[in-house]
């Protein structure tokens, strides 16, 4: 199998660098994108298998704004993390997962992210 490409965009510095370390150890090609606004331009650059969105509060418009973001990676299905320091249970991450989004709170164990992005591929 090929490596699992992913794209991630985290504003903050802190939570990139465990990003980028966790998964560089689970040795998948990592493009790290330095702004929400340029994420469209680099999903059409080159196809992603999951997309990794620090969220730090913006609003419930943000389910909807990655839901298009997704629908903009083209016929392919994009697997979209958002990972945040929010409770599962906020009515903005159940509407998420309706979505299909999968919420992961910080702090999280690397292995949860490994985890989940490798269930992405085991169904």
């Amino acid at each position: 199998m090929d490596k699992i490409s992913l794209l991630i965009t985290e504003s903050d510095l802190y939570f990139r660098s465990v990003l980028c370390s966790t998964l560089e150890k689970g040795q998948f090609s990592v493009v790290f994108c330095d702004k929400l606004s340029n994420l469209s331009a680099e999903l059409k650059k080159q196809t992603f298998d999951i997309l990794i969105v620090g969220h730090h509060g913006a609003g419930s418009a943000a389910v909807e704004w990655l839901a298009n973001i997704r629908n903009e990676a083209g016929p392919r299905h994009l697997n979209v993390i958002v990972t945040s320091f929010r409770e599962q249970g906020d009515a903005e991450c159940r509407k998420g997962s309706a979505e299909g989004i999968v919420h992961l709170k910080y702090p999280f164990l690397p292995s949860e992210l490994i985890r989940i992005i490798e269930n992405f591929f085991n169904d």
